[in-house]
């Protein structure tokens, strides 16, 4: 279906009218996209698995083991449901993704699925996925994801006969096997990647959008979905600390904007992603909004507020771009700004001696170390079933004398690059954790 741009041209003494004629061509797109998606096959279905902050005290579990637990068993639960049978084998095989809001809750509940007491009749091998690693470390987890995740009709033979995929299967007695891959929000930008099933940790309803465009993205269905492939999390990991403000960074729940209820169950449409998830509710925006008891609500509100307050005129808004010359200028870009970074440091994992050490490249173009400065710790200890579930390991040095660069030192000059947020704080006030296999955590 075409989705091109259209351009309409208003003469000077018919500015008033731009503001009516974009809304009507932005109308007119959206119901015709609505159109669209409704003829589409529902490729994506969702439910909502019960969790909650008593069931963790009934338990006496830690709030950290309990959401492990949780997720445990709708790993558990979507594998059965959906996998593929390894001819090969005979072994039942699924990939999934576990969505995570954070990288240090991706980091811990990666290292507990790989400690876990698994089923005797499943095994796993899992790895988390963030943007704090470095980056040869990086390229070569996505690299690996890339070619088994590329899953058409005509190839789902190439994944499973992946060297390293191949590897496992056959090391493995257990009759299910289930590839985990725990991701932060990376997962969803980008990244063109097929999986069985996923859970979700909610943050926002966009979120549950761009991560279904992962599940079942290069294939087809053969037959109706007999059951959900996208499991979400009643409860956030925020939510079930008690926080006062939890579907943020990301999310768009605020102090300002804030929900009656972190009940994922009070917040969405459960009949409707039961049917199909798509981004119907996502782009439709209701005549009256109940952003405090809704989720998607909530999003229509706080995009409202952004660029869509058709009173407004000032260069802060969209209606003022569009009906004034505002667009001549960068105050629109001052005032909106696409994308707001959190302040960075940018370090280098270079050798020194028989390891490796973060530094950082000064005005002279020396390299000073500083991982005591910045508080940096190499944890390296994995346990000896962390070592047998990893799903890829990569030894960073191997990759660096693998690379273009000659010289070892020259290659981490050039590929040993991780940039450490400092969240606007002094960086000598921070504290961080470095495992190759991990990545960089604050602690």
């Amino acid at each position: 279906m075409n989705f091109s741009s259209q351009v309409t041209t208003l003469e000077s003494s018919k500015e008033a009218q731009a503001m009516a004629v974009y809304q009507t061509a932005h109308q007119k797109f959206i119901n015709k996209r609505n159109q669209h998606l409704q003829k589409q096959t529902a490729k994506r279905k969702a439910t909502i698995f019960d969790c909650s902050p008593e069931q963790a005290k009934e338990q006496n579990l830690t709030i950290e083991d309990y959401f492990a637990q949780i997720i445990q068993a709708a790993i558990i639960e979507k594998h059965q449901q959906h996998h593929l049978v390894d001819i090969a084998t005979g072994k039942h095989v699924s990939f999934g993704v576990v969505r995570v809001a954070n990288i240090k809750p991706c980091i811990a509940l990666t290292r507990k699925l790989l400690n876990a007491k698994w089923p005797e009749n499943t095994e796993i091998r899992a790895m988390a996925y963030h943007s704090q690693q470095v980056l040869i470390m990086r390229n070569e987890q996505e690299k690996h994801l890339d070619s088994v995740l590329k899953r058409t009709a005509t190839n789902t033979k190439h994944t499973l006969n992946n060297p390293q995929i191949r590897a496992h299967l056959k090391a493995i007695d257990a009759p299910n096997v289930i590839f985990i891959l725990v991701a932060t929000p990376v997962e969803e930008v980008g990244r063109d990647h097929d999986f069985d099933w996923a859970v979700v940790e909610p943050s926002s309803y966009r979120s549950f959008i761009q991560l279904a465009g992962r599940i079942m993205r290069h294939r087809e269905l053969a037959s109706a979905l007999a059951a959900s492939n996208m499991a979400l999390l009643q409860f956030n990991l925020k939510g079930l600390n008690g926080k006062d403000v939890v579907f943020n960074r990301p999310g768009y729940e605020s102090n300002e904007n804030r929900l009656v209820t972190h009940d994922l169950k009070q917040l969405v449409d459960i009949e409707a992603m039961a049917t199909r998830l798509d981004a119907t509710a996502r782009i439709t925006k209701p005549e009256t909004l109940q952003p405090k008891n809704s989720l998607v609500d909530l999003e229509h509100h706080c995009i409202q507020q952004l660029l869509t307050h058709y009173s407004q005129q000032g260069p802060e808004s969209l209606s003022g771009w569009i009906t004034s010359c505002w667009w001549l200028t960068g105050e629109p870009q001052q005032y909106v700004q696409f994308r707001k970074g959190t302040p960075e440091l940018t370090l280098f994992l270079i050798p020194e001696d028989d390891s490796f050490k973060f530094k950082e490249k000064d005005r002279w173009g020396e390299w000073i170390g500083k991982e005591s400065a910045y508080g940096i710790v190499h944890e390296e200890h994995l346990t000896e079933l962390e070592k047998q579930r990893l799903w890829l390991w990569r030894d960073y040095r191997v990759l660096l004398e693998n690379s273009p660069k000659s010289d070892l030192q020259e290659a981490a000059q050039a590929y040993g690059e991780a940039n450490f947020p400092t969240y606007g704080k002094n960086p000598n006030d921070l504290k961080y954790s470095y495992s190759s296999q991990f990545g960089l955590q604050e602690t």
